[in-house]
This record gives structure tokens, C-alpha cells and sequence, in this order.
């Protein structure tokens, strides 16, 4: 069992997520439910942890994405567009997780890596894989107790990387 520099037992709890959960990037009725629903969930976990650790990318570029890929959107369907526009925010905003965590004095480090993986092909997701669970090793630090978030689709690969590291790990899928 991996233990801390004081000889402590660190406990991960990971829960895996649609990344859109993760901010409150766009004005989407049904995603706002869902995210008030993550932000009461995490609020639960983060004021019992010492770190969280957070595959979410950087504000400002995840904001770009949003931006481009609705520009690319209303150029391709025009008019249609709107029957698909989610009411992207004027600008960058922080994960739901880092605010809670900055609220609650709690540290938070982003793990994103910039390794897309393409899901039929497992030698790419055992590159993002390897790298995603190295970036979580590398900011443990002294944490005892960790909350990490990823994306659901490599919450399992992500967990059974950590167990095979020594630490004691749940994970959860939300919603």
C-alpha cells in the first residue's frame, strides 16, 4: 500500500464524468441541472480530501474549443444552428471542482495531459492512461485522502493504475 512521506495510507476516491459536467461553460437547461447536482456531490467529497486532482484542461482553451466549435457550427447548419446552440459563456470559467476546492482551502491541481486518445486504438489509451495517472502520482505530494476526476471513459483505467501503484482506490460514475 503506498503510503505518504509520514508513513500515511493514501486513499483515492475517483469519480469518472462527461467532461461538459465539469464547468459551467454554456446555458444548456438540462447540463445546469446536472452540474448543480456534480457541484452538490463534489461538495460532499472535496471537504473531506487534502487534494484534488482534476483532468479538465486549461479555462481559457477549453473556452476556445467551445467558441470555435459553435462558429464552426452555426457556418456549417446556418440558421439551424440555433436548434443545436447551447449558449456558450462570454468567457473562460474555472471547473466547478477548483471552486469548490478554492472555497474550502483545499488544494486542486489540473491533470489534463495533451494526449487525445482515439478509443479504438489501445496503445494511444495506454499513453494517455500512463500519462494521466503519472501526472496524479507527481502531485500527491503529502495527500492522504484525494479526490480524482476524469473522464468517465477512462475512470476504470485510471483506477487499476493507481491500485497497481499501491493506493487504496473507489471509484464512482456520475451521474
Amino acid at each position: 500500500m503506498a503510503q505518504t512521506a509520514k508513513g500515511k495510507k493514501i486513499r483515492v476516491v475517483v469519480i469518472g464524468t462527461d467532461h461538459a459536467n465539469q464547468r459551467h461553460q454554456d446555458t444548456d437547461e438540462e447540463l445546469e441541472k446536472r452540474r448543480a447536482k456534480f457541484d452538490q456531490h463534489l461538495r460532499k467529497f472535496i471537504k473531506e480530501v487534502d487534494l484534488v486532482a482534476e483532468e479538465a484542461g486549461d479555462d481559457t482553451e477549453v473556452w476556445k474549443g467551445l467558441k470555435e466549435k459553435e462558429q464552426q457550427d452555426k457556418a456549417d447548419l446556418g440558421e439551424l444552428s440555433k436548434l443545436f446552440d447551447k449558449g456558450i459563456v462570454d468567457g473562460p470559467v474555472s471547473t466547478i471542482a477548483r471552486t469548490i476546492a478554492d472555497e474550502l482551502k483545499v488544494r486542486h491541481e489540473d491533470v489534463d495531459v495533451d494526449i487525445r486518445a482515439d478509443e479504438s486504438d489501445p496503445e494511444s489509451i495506454e499513453k494517455r492512461g500512463d500519462a494521466i495517472a503519472a501526472k496524479i502520482l507527481d502531485v500527491l505530494e503529502d495527500a492522504e485522502r484525494v479526490l480524482v476526476i476524469v473522464g468517465e471513459k477512462h475512470r476504470a483505467d485510471i483506477e487499476q493504475r493507481l491500485k497497481e501503484k499501491g493506493l487504496s482506490v473507489k471509484s464512482f460514475e456520475f451521474p
